[in-house]
């Protein structure tokens, strides 16, 4: 029977099919695998399943999938086995072995962890994913090993960080997991190719940013201990953000100038120490995530309870003697007036003025334009030379020469003439997405298909948006004394809404590590695909056209069929070929 099994592994169903005119070929094909299950099925076993699938832990059938990925040099292949067995497994145990060292060393395995989300969020697409005990796959555990309850499901994830210089060609790697079942020890291996393409993944990263979250209070949630601000330990816990968001394509920095810098007072003159905002921003360009530094909002809402036409304000630091005010406010006045030059002047000093956004408010509306472009006429004035970006509810918000807009998608979806002659203006267009669009819009969602997650960035490319831009990087404190594990969605008052389940955060807190996601991988293969497609642009734009709006549909409509996608990038891939195409900057 082993060799029956064997044998039934190596036909795919694109084979079976050309055996058509041999009947008793297929028939006798196709019954094997019936007989060798019942052998099997008091084993365990590990079976091959796209990482774009969301393994629950009580399923038994998923699509099949060779045990195969595809990736160019410099760029990430991704691949995922199941592990079942009908008694439990202790101590089960997974490894990677190449023949060629380097990509042995290039490989980390993890396991698929589970977070919970108490109810499905409000306006959710009909292919959001249900799970019987509302756990859901998503952070990647970085544990040697895990327990495994008899007849459940727990996914396996390979990444390999291709280097840039591996030789292209395909690669055979050996998956190798073992456990103990019923006191005894099981082992099983399992083959799987990697073809690394000629293509070397090079040019401009897409602009990405999350906002994250670097309170003392919210390191003790990684730590697991209070972390004193600015200690040695705080700076080792910004260092572990610095390298996991450099290793994921991040390439924007999301820092506060005034909460950062040290504000006195002498002679009745402010005076500022920008010693920590620059000590945060070297940390970050020194792990890679070295392109764009955008500044903490200065102002906010004031308090009303219309949100949406609320006047915006300027936050003042209790350090400058006065509490946030509007612009009328002598202090808020006084203070701005010293720090802005102040803040441009210490940019330009150190080359970051060019590569420097500054926030003003959150989410404009056209009800509440006007204040918001008073705080950025006031901003303007004493920070000359400084550019402006801000998430916006209007295409109005902001105009040309301030900087960069950022609408949600589906503010995007129904204004996009508008963005479009926005940019064509001269100004830049990223987009964001939070709690909201919801339906088919994609999202980062846990209970979304993970697909989802991955074509956002096939939505800056075939809609030339130059960046995007998400707030829930690592928001732990927003879940009360809950463990990000326990629980992934938070109820707000915002008409009476909840955060979906994700949309906090997309990083894990874990015995002092900082933990990925399924989620953060699927983000990080939709930035190599939007690389590839800009490559593809320069040297077969027809090709990445139709690939694009094969894949994108419109902005809230996509083709969502997992072969399709491996199929369309095999094209560019193939199509790149061995020359190696720098994109216009």
């Amino acid at each position: 029977m082993k060799f029956c099994a064997k044998v039934v592994e190596r036909f795919s169903l694109r084979k079976l099919c050309s055996l058509k005119r041999f009947p008793w070929v297929v028939a006798v094909v196709i019954a094997m695998p019936i007989v060798a299950h019942a052998e099997m099925s008091r084993a365990m076993t590990v079976t091959s399943v796209d990482p774009l699938v969301k393994v629950l832990r009580s399923d038994t059938n998923w699509p099949a999938c060779r045990a195969e990925a595809e990736s160019p040099r410099g760029g990430h292949a991704t691949l995922q086995f199941v592990v079942r067995a009908p008694a439990d497994l202790r101590g089960l145990h997974a490894s990677v072995q190449f023949r060629d060292a380097a990509l042995t060393a290039a490989t980390s395995v993890r396991f698929v962890g589970y977070a919970h989300v108490k109810d499905s969020y409000s306006g959710a697409s009909s292919d959001v994913i249900k799970s019987p005990d509302k756990w859901y796959p998503d952070p990647l555990l970085e544990d040697a090993t895990v327990d495994v309850p008899a007849n459940q499901a727990q996914a396996v994830w390979i990444t390999v960080a291709v280097p840039s210089n591996q030789p292209p060609g395909r690669a055979q790697g050996v998956l190798k997991v073992e456990a103990q079942m019923n006191g005894k020890p099981v082992r099983l291996e399992e083959k799987f190719r990697l073809e690394v393409s000629p293509v070397v993944l090079t040019g401009p990263k897409l602009h990405v940013v999350n906002w994250w979250n670097y309170s003392p209070d919210n390191l003790a949630r990684l730590t697991g201990y209070p972390v004193k601000e600015f200690s040695g330990e705080y700076w080792a816990a910004i260092e572990q953000f610095a390298r996991m968001q450099a290793d994921y394509g991040q390439d924007t920095i999301f820092v506060s100038p005034i909460h950062l810098t040290r504000i006195s007072k002498a002679d009745d003159k402010f005076q500022f120490d920008f010693s920590n905002f620059d000590r945060m921003v070297e940390i970050f360009r020194q792990a890679g995530v070295n392109g764009r530094i955008t500044g903490e909002h200065l102002g906010g809402r004031a308090a009303d309870p219309d949100w949406g036409a609320a006047p915006f304000i300027l936050h003042v630091p209790p350090e400058a003697g006065a509490q946030s005010s509007a612009l009328t406010d002598t202090n808020v006045i006084a203070f701005y007036s010293a720090f802005l030059p102040a803040l441009r002047d210490h940019l330009q000093a150190k080359g970051w003025l060019g590569i420097y956004l500054q926030h003003i408010a959150d989410e404009p509306t056209a009800a509440n334009a006007r204040s918001y472009h008073a705080l950025c006429d006031f901003v303007r004035e004493h920070g000359r030379g400084l550019k402006f970006i801000d998430a916006v509810h209007s295409p109005d918000s902001l105009t040309p020469e301030h900087g960069v807009a950022v609408p949600q998608l589906d503010i995007w979806h129904a204004n996009h003439a508008a963005f479009d002659r926005y940019a064509a203006a001269g100004g830049e267009v990223w987009f964001y997405t939070c709690m909201y669009p919801r339906g088919s819009y994609a999202n980062r969602f846990i209970e979304q298909p993970l697909i989802l997650t991955r074509l956002l960035h096939w939505l800056n490319a075939r809609y030339h948006a130059a960046g995007y831009l998400h707030w829930g990087y690592n928001q732990w404190q927003i879940g009360g004394t809950n463990s990000p594990f326990e629980e992934t969605q938070y109820p707000i008052s915002e008409g009476g809404s909840v955060m979906p389940g994700g949309d906090c955060w997309i990083v894990y807190p874990k015995n002092g590590r900082l933990l990925a996601s399924i989620r953060l991988e699927a983000m990080r293969d939709g930035l190599e695909d939007w690389q590839l497609l800009q490559l593809l642009k320069q040297k077969n734009p027809g090709l990445a056209e139709r690939l694009m709006n094969e894949t994108v549909l419109d902005f809230d409509h996509y083709d969502t069929d997992i072969n399709h996608l491996r199929t369309r990038r095999h094209e560019m891939l193939d199509a790149l070929g061995t020359t190696t195409v720098h994109p216009a900057k």
